[in-house]
């Protein structure tokens, strides 16, 4: 049976959210809602205060409070009705009234929303500049531009859009428009792509590991690392010992690309004393010490050679885009000296990917792929993305790309394992590719992670324990490999074990969807029924198509008898992981 758990990105890890310095503002009465997890940038101006200030988690929210993104930032709300909320980029959204008995309200002034309503509860209506949404369903999204339009799409349920011209009843696949003055129309979604829709969105600290610094090729830098290996330490040059730290960074890890630095016979020339700071930098961005890094990236830049620059100015981009998530600051403009790299487009895809997500990344990759047509590395890239937001048939399309280009890129092997794994359910296919690309890249824990979720899948507890082990040491300040670490001990009754993989996960970022998942499914374990479900239903909101917070919330409903809240979990477990075995049809999902 698959066990589906979190797979750490080979380009970026997915969930996690950054952190802020800002406090949470007390309230003075029950909340109606509160903040589950943000991203940069996001703003609320509280009832009681006529002014804005930035929204923190774990912030609690009441009626008359106004929340609104930039764009690049985006909110993940839980209501006291337990309605989950998405909100996108530039987007205002005024609480007006959260009723668990009677209807709620809210406004959508600009922007973009998606919610997730129980089955049965109470009714919630959504006004616009044009229309009115009155919501007796479960999912949905709803967009307004800036002269009010607003469009409706349903993913399932019945929502009626109305206003002082006409109304339509929205059912699921259908959507509808609505402009100011004209009565609202319907029409049929097409190939709805529900996972743009819920606004996945990545962290940047993984490109600090997988942003080749080489200047050459994944091939190329294998062979380097090889030939250098090959040779004597005693006889390796200053030379040698640099690239060699350049490769084994994304090849065998940090802690091997410090040993390499660690033996330089300092002072160095200018451009190789440039060539090490970016390492370190990297390394330094890595171990979270994002201010350092940002200072080594600017200190490396003017003497590096022009093949390493975009790595340098993308990477002081990506420490002080972490150093300080809540300054808007744009990404390095693509027309520069070293735009036409095949590097450059893996860092501007990175980066899109974070501030305007995975469909735009993929374009920049595929125009690149046409400038760089012998480079594995970008449809990988590609596929991995595509893999995250559920485009399969493009997913095939750019494995089979990088296999003729490449087949051993390890960025290739991971993604092909991992979409084996998921989709195909070759257990065997999986496991002879990843660990070809431990072999190859040693210092991965995106592969050793996925090999500790495959080699538990086909039941080799003590190799998957041993996979697990190695990816935590190789990135220890990763929440997710904490969490699949932890939900790995509870499959195999390690509970106290399991606790304090949780608690190690939590310090690290206490509102990733895949902590909140573990946690959550822990609370049920231990028996803290109710607890659990909460903590679930932030999971789910955090990430409404992560399959594995949706049955575990399935579990907990059940247990507390809600029964129709339960199908509901597993009805949409089933509509975003069709293909994971662990939801099976179940007369609770078909009642009439």
């Amino acid at each position: 049976m698959r066990k589906l758990k979190f797979a750490v990105a080979a380009f970026a890890v997915l969930g996690s959210v950054l952190p802020s310095a800002a406090e949470v503002f007390p309230r003075a009465s029950s909340p109606e809602g509160s903040v589950i997890a943000r991203k940069s940038g996001e703003e609320i101006r509280f009832i009681e205060i006529d002014a804005w200030r930035t929204v923190e988690v774990n912030q609690d929210l009441l009626a008359g409070d106004v929340l609104r993104t930039n764009a690049t930032g985006s909110l993940a709300l839980l209501f006291a009705d337990d309605t989950q909320m998405r909100m996108g980029r530039n987007t205002a959204l005024l609480v007006k009234k959260i009723g668990q008995d009677s209807d709620s309200q809210l406004s959508l002034q600009s922007g973009v929303i998606w919610a997730r309503a129980k089955r049965g509860g109470s009714g919630l209506t959504i006004e616009t500049p044009a229309a009115a949404a009155a919501i007796r369903g479960t999912d949905w999204t709803l967009r307004v531009t800036g002269n009010g339009d607003t469009t409706l799409s349903v993913l399932e349920g019945s929502v009626e859009l109305k206003n002082a011209q006409g109304s339509v009843t929205v059912n699921q696949g259908e959507g509808a428009f609505a402009a100011i003055g004209q009565a609202p129309r319907k029409y049929i979604l097409v190939n709805l792509e529900e996972r743009e829709q819920v606004l996945l969105y990545t962290e940047l600290r993984g490109a600090f590991a997988t942003l080749p610094v080489t200047g050459m090729g994944g091939r190329e830098t294998r062979a380097r690392r090889d030939a250098i290996l090959a040779i004597a330490p005693a006889r390796r040059s200053n030379e040698d010992w640099v690239a060699l730290a350049e490769a084994l960074l994304s090849s065998d890890g940090r802690a091997a690309a410090k040993d390499a630095l660690a033996h330089l016979r300092r002072p160095l020339p200018a451009g190789l004393e440039a060539r090490a700071k970016l390492v370190e930098a990297m390394i330094a961005g890595q171990e979270l010490r994002y201010t350092e890094a940002s200072r080594l990236f600017a200190a490396a830049l003017p003497r590096l050679p022009l093949d390493r620059r975009v790595a340098a100015v993308f990477g002081r981009w990506f420490a002080n885009a972490l150093a300080h998530p809540d300054r808007e600051t744009p990404p390095p403009p693509a027309e520069n000296a070293y735009a036409d790299d095949p590097v450059a487009a893996m860092a501007r895809a990175t980066a899109t990917a974070h501030v305007l997500g995975q469909a735009e990344a993929i374009n920049i990759l595929k125009a690149a792929e046409e400038r760089f047509p012998n480079d594995a590395r970008l449809p990988a890239m590609r596929a991995d993305l595509a893999f995250q937001l559920d485009r399969r048939d493009e997913v095939r399309e750019a494995l089979a790309r990088a296999r003729a280009i490449d087949p051993e890129e390890p960025a290739y092997l991971l993604v092909n394992a991992r979409f084996r794994a998921t989709v195909s359910s070759d257990l065997d296919g999986a496991l002879a590719d990843l660990k070809r690309a431990t072999e190859l890249a040693p210092g991965d824990d995106a592969a050793w992670n996925e090999l500790g979720i495959v080699q538990s899948d086909r039941n080799a507890v003590v190799e998957a324990d041993a996979a697990h082990h190695r990816a935590i040491e190789l990135n220890p300040e990763n929440a997710a490999l904490h969490a699949n670490y932890a939900r790995f001990l509870m499959d195999n009754d390690q509970i106290a074990a399991a606790k304090a993989e949780i608690d190690k996960a939590e310090a690290l970022d206490p509102r990733s969807y895949a902590v909140l998942a573990a946690k959550g499914r822990y609370l049920l374990r231990i028996g803290k029924t109710e607890e659990g479900e909460k903590t679930l239903l932030e999971a789910s909101a955090v990430n409404p198509t992560y399959g594995d917070s949706l049955i575990g919330l399935a579990i907990g409903s059940y247990q507390l008898g809600a029964e129709e809240e339960a199908a509901q979990a597993l009805d949409n477990a089933d509509r975003f992981d069709p293909d994971n075995p662990s939801i099976s049809p179940d007369p609770l999902r078909h009642r009439p």
